[in-house]
Formats: C-alpha cells, sequence, structure tokens
C-alpha cells in the first residue's frame, strides 16, 4: 500500500466519522420547521466525498480540488452543524422564509453537489488521459498560475482599498443584525448596483 493510497484512506475515514456524526446530531437535534431534511447535507456529502473528491485529491496538485473541498465541507457538514448547535435558524431576512422554501433550498444545494461531483468525475477523467507526470528534473516554467494568482490579490486588495470597511462586513459564523440591509445603507454598493442594472 502506497502513502497515496494511505492519505486517501484516512481522508476518508475522517470525513467519514465527522459527516456521519454531524448527520446524527442535525437529524436529533433541529428544532425549526422547514429544517428538517437538514440532515441529508452532510450525509450526501459523507457519501460523495470518496467517490468524487478522495480520489483526485492526491493524484496531481489541483488547486481547484483543494479550495473546494474545504468550502463544500464547511457548506455542507460545518454549516449544518453550526445551525443547529447555535439555533441561528432565522438568517439575516427580516420575514422568516416559508418551510416549502427551506425544504427547496435544501434541496438545490445536493443537487447542486451532485451536479459537481459528475462534473469533477467527468473532468478528471478527461484530464487523467491528456496529463503525464512531469519528471523530477524537468522544471516547469508556467508564470500564467502566478499571473493569475497574483491579479485575484490585487484585485482583493484593491476592493479593500475601495470599500475599506469591508473587512468589518465579515462575519461568516455569527452574521450581525444591522448588515441585513448592507446593500441599502452602502453607497458605494448602491453606486456598483446601478451601474450594473443600466
Amino acid at each position: 500500500m502506497n502513502q497515496r493510497t494511505l492519505y486517501i484512506l484516512g481522508l476518508n475515514f475522517i470525513v467519514f466519522s465527522i459527516g456521519l456524526s454531524v448527520c446524527f446530531y442535525v437529524h436529533n437535534n433541529v428544532n425549526f420547521v422547514g429544517y428538517e431534511p437538514l440532515y441529508l447535507l452532510p450525509l450526501l456529502y459523507t457519501i460523495l466525498f470518496p467517490i468524487a473528491l478522495a480520489p483526485f485529491l492526491f493524484k496531481r496538485f489541483n488547486i481547484f480540488l483543494i479550495v473546494f473541498t474545504g468550502i463544500s465541507f464547511a457548506r455542507y457538514v460545518i454549516l449544518p452543524f453550526l445551525i443547529v448547535y447555535t439555533g441561528y435558524y432565522g438568517g439575516r431576512s427580516p420575514e422568516p422564509p416559508l418551510a416549502e422554501s427551506l425544504h427547496k433550498a435544501i434541496y438545490l444545494m445536493m443537487y447542486e453537489l451532485v451536479a459537481i461531483a459528475l462534473t469533477i468525475i467527468v473532468m478528471e477523467l478527461i484530464l487523467s488521459k491528456k496529463w503525464k507526470t512531469p519528471q523530477v528534473k524537468q522544471r516547469l516554467a508556467d508564470n500564467s498560475r502566478k499571473d493569475g494568482f497574483l491579479l485575484f490579490i490585487l484585485l482583493g486588495f484593491t476592493a479593500l482599498l475601495v470599500i475599506p470597511g469591508t473587512t468589518s462586513m465579515i462575519t461568516f459564523f455569527f452574521p450581525k443584525k444591522e448588515l441585513v440591509n448592507i446593500v441599502a445603507n452602502n453607497s458605494t454598493l448602491s453606486m456598483l448596483g446601478g451601474t450594473f442594472s443600466l
């Protein structure tokens, strides 16, 4: 058994353990109308992870798969746990959504995960036929990746300079109540919205 296989098995075991624990916790403790099928999100992620993500994570360095794995784990496993654990079911909307709307949103998230998983599988199978392992002595001179990362970082810092209050608005785990009407109160964002709607 090689090192790559050990990594895949270890990661599968960790995701399986956490995913099923969250699934049972959410199923047994959810107490808000409309959130009953929320346990399906960590369950589906736990099922699809060893099929669509784990086999390709250690195949070659792929920044998209690494970032997507982290974000999707947070979205489909950690977020349902935090919603139930904190009891923060209402979200930012001034009017609570209908139970049918919540059901539809959960099922759409499941559909999204299945669609992305199938796309990753198909794309990785296509790319695996074209991609060859580079030799150790061969130096890769690909500046396009560096340019893309630098452009992304530059745009991020530019956004911070143009809208300096952006960092105070980032509240991932516990959103502030005053951020509900952020677009209406922020003149810069309102101008941008007006520009794009022309």
